[in-house]
């Protein structure tokens, strides 16, 4: 994370992102880049363990267990 530090320091200076640079900057938030990937990597695996739990639900229900859970 603290390789991509130097690239949000620019993103932040050139003024393109206005609303990011408030957030980001905003010491009440707490925002960091760990804390932007810890983020979205929480929330990458509560969608797979929704996909595993449906999975489940479907194979006790006499269905055919499958990793691929039709979502439509």
């Amino acid at each position: 994370m603290q390789v991509q530090e130097a690239r949000m320091a620019a993103l932040l200076s050139d003024g393109t992102f206005p609303a990011f640079t408030t957030a980001r900057t905003d010491p009440g938030l707490g925002l960091s880049a760990e804390s932007l990937f810890v983020f979205g990597l929480d929330r990458h695996l509560d969608g797979l363990a929704a996909l595993i739990a449906a999975a489940g639900d479907r194979s006790n229900l006499g269905g055919t267990s499958s990793a691929v859970v039709d979502l439509q």
